[in-house]
């Protein structure tokens, strides 16, 4: 289980790196057409990243209380 919780863990940061440099290169490259579907292909791999976080976290909620360290 360890392996998976570290291949989403570097799954979701680096989605967060690739949106965090998207927010600030878009006003550089993209001229307000609707020809640029970067945010659209990115949605679409941010979506599991985003759903993963979810369900991520109330699991690992439930085992700290179930270990006594919440």
């Amino acid at each position: 289980m360890s392996i998976v919780q570290r291949i989403l863990g570097a799954y979701s940061v680096v989605m967060a790196a690739v949106v965090g440099v998207l927010f600030f290169l878009t006003p550089v490259y993209d001229d307000g057409s609707t020809g640029y579907p970067t945010w659209v292909v990115v949605n679409w791999f941010m979506a599991p990243a985003v759903l993963t976080a979810y369900m991520v976290r109330p699991a690992c909620a439930l085992v700290r209380k179930h270990d006594g360290q919440a």
